[in-house]
């Protein structure tokens, strides 16, 4: 009565035949028991005054234990249920309007899914009234003694406080799922069919269709989730038909998708067919375009799984996909962002070892190295890099807080997912000509953001654990030298920042421009993005001078060299 919601779910848990009995408690509070004299003489008032102040204060742990309740099936005893929300409509008890609309939701729920009744009637699509209309019609004519509908007490009150308040139909379980969502879920055998009835309701009260559960699917998403094509169709028509109603025409192309894809196969094809014409190398030509196509095929696969994380079967029904706006889900997407950060841990351990292992030898293939960012340049203060580390872990949890919450894909959003696929595809795609041929090794470190100087740097991080001082050009005077440690924290935080980071930027990009609310700020959106990811570049790249360097040339190749240089002098 109170609303102890874990004492409660504790003790129901031990005698579950309790549950029907503490619905109603939670429901009503005092209401469900009290029959003593409610005077303010009475030597029961304070203890009533205390209760219904109680009951009053833990308004949301009951509404929680009611919705906990009704979601597991049970009814509260539908009649005194019913009842209550009639004393309720006439005034004559005094129950919070949030309750109310929760027991009423509750209370069509059992009579429409949890023990749907199958009784003749006219076929199509009809409201809740005419749905009511025809059970009573049925029972009417029922055989009492042979037909037990004829002892089944309808919720009547529920009824007609939901054609008086439509937000009953927005009600959610405590799985996060309307009616509408539940009953696309389910195929029904006679008549009223659940799903018509709701839908057929939802279109006379206008309520929303398109409402998201917990997770962020829509009853077209579970519809179209659970193999039911036609409802799905259905509803996704009804989302679309009002968002063009909302949104300004140039949005109104519904497979904007296929555009942008169409677009940037016009692209490839003419770069593709530019660089081939400018070399006549064969075997360039043939791994510039694998090159090319395997990268593409790693985008979109990574774009796919990310965009119906949320209902994976849908990839087995190419069909669908198309027919459906899913809602996007970051969150959902844990498992391919887990592989690749642990893909990319691999790497990163593999390439310090590498590099520690080049620095016990004592050569070095190169006389300079140089410095891109300021993890990688000896004068940049460990404290200045430490901050930059800071400020970017700080930017790139600020940026995925905008993601954190599932987020609906209307036409408008669809826009801006599709078209900032061009914004991915300019990151992560540079140049179409590759650096070498295509393996899996080049493509896999291409993949993780390891394939360029950003992070790796092999030969300036050798030359830095193997701590040779560093000159600044030839003439300098000054040379830098730093120990192990900060050399091996630098290098974790280059690597993180500008690989691990740039993953999850480059491959959740088209979910975060997704949410852009604007076209102005797409763009501004678009533009931050390259700014954390360029955040820890110098203003120029620095180039430094070994002054310890030692060619890579076989020892006897170097004396023979140097013999050669003292004789002609």
């Amino acid at each position: 009565t109170v609303g102890h919601k874990d004492e409660a779910f504790a003790v129901l848990r031990k005698h579950p035949h309790l549950a029907d009995l503490a619905l109603a408690a939670a429901a009503f509070g005092d209401f469900a028991f009290t029959t003593m004299n409610e005077d303010e003489g009475s030597v029961y008032f304070p203890i009533i005054s205390e209760v219904r102040a109680r009951a009053k204060s833990y308004l949301g742990n009951r509404l929680e234990i009611v919705r906990h309740l009704f979601t597991q099936g049970h009814s509260g005893n539908s009649t005194f249920i019913d009842q209550g929300i009639d004393l309720v409509r006439k005034k004559k008890a005094d129950i919070d309007k949030r309750m109310i609309r929760l027991v009423s939701w509750g209370s069509l729920r059992r009579w429409l899914l949890v023990e749907p009744l199958k009784v003749s009637g006219p076929q199509g699509a009809f409201g809740l009234a005419r749905g009511f209309e025809i059970f009573l019609n049925y029972r009417k004519m029922a055989d009492p003694v042979r037909n037990p509908l004829y002892s089944l007490v309808y919720p009547k009150a529920a009824m007609q406080y939901s054609m008086e308040n439509p937000q009953v139909l927005e009600e959610k379980s405590s799985e996060g799922k309307t009616m509408l969502m539940e009953a696309s879920l389910v195929r029904f055998t006679g008549d009223p069919d659940p799903f018509q009835c709701l839908l057929a309701e939802a279109k006379v009260q206008q309520t929303p269709i398109d409402q998201m559960s917990t997770q962020g699917e829509n009853a077209a998403m579970l519809a179209a989730q659970a193999g039911f094509s036609d409802a799905s169709s259905e509803l996704e028509e009804l989302k679309v038909e009002k968002e063009m109603e909302e949104t300004s025409r140039v949005y109104h192309f519904q497979y904007m998708l296929l555009l942008v894809v169409g677009l940037h196969i016009a692209f490839a094809v003419v770069g593709l067919a530019c660089h081939c014409g400018d070399t006549g190398d064969k075997q360039e030509r043939t791994d510039h375009v694998l090159d090319f196509l395997l990268k593409i095929f790693i985008l979109t696969g990574c774009n796919a799984l990310i965009h119906y994380a949320l209902v994976p079967g849908l990839l087995l029904r190419p069909d669908m996909l198309l027919k459906v706006s899913c809602n996007l889900s970051l969150p959902c997407s844990w498992p391919i962002f887990a592989l690749l950060a642990a893909a990319f841990s691999a790497f990163m351990i593999n390439d310090l070892r590498s590099a520690f292992a080049e620095a016990k030898k004592g050569v070095v293939g190169s006389q300079t190295v140089t410095a891109v960012n300021c993890y990688q340049d000896p004068k940049v203060p460990i404290s200045h890099c430490m901050q930059t580390f800071l400020l970017s872990s700080i930017f790139v949890c600020v940026y995925y807080s905008a993601m954190s919450e599932p987020i609906e894909m209307t036409l408008f959003s669809r826009f801006f997912w599709a078209c900032s696929l061009f914004v991915q595809y300019y990151i992560s795609l540079n140049s179409f000509r590759p650096d070498s041929k295509p393996s899996f090794t080049t493509i896999s470190r291409w993949a993780l953001r390891l394939d360029d100087s950003q992070a790796t740097n092999h030969d300036l991080w050798v030359a830095l654990l193997r701590q040779d001082p560093l000159s600044e050009g030839e003439d300098a005077s000054s040379r830098l030298r730093l120990s192990q440690a900060e050399v091996v924290l630098r290098f974790c935080m280059a690597y993180v920042s500008n690989g691990l980071y740039r993953i999850f930027i480059v491959y959740s990009l088209p979910v975060y421009l997704a949410t852009s609310g604007t076209a102005s700020d797409f763009a501004l959106n678009a533009f931050a993005v390259t700014f954390i990811s360029d955040l820890d570049n110098l203003s120029a790249d620095v180039e430094y001078q070994r002054s310890s360097y030692e060619s890579l040339e076989e020892p006897e190749q170097r004396e023979m060299k140097l013999s050669l240089e003292l004789g002609s002098q």
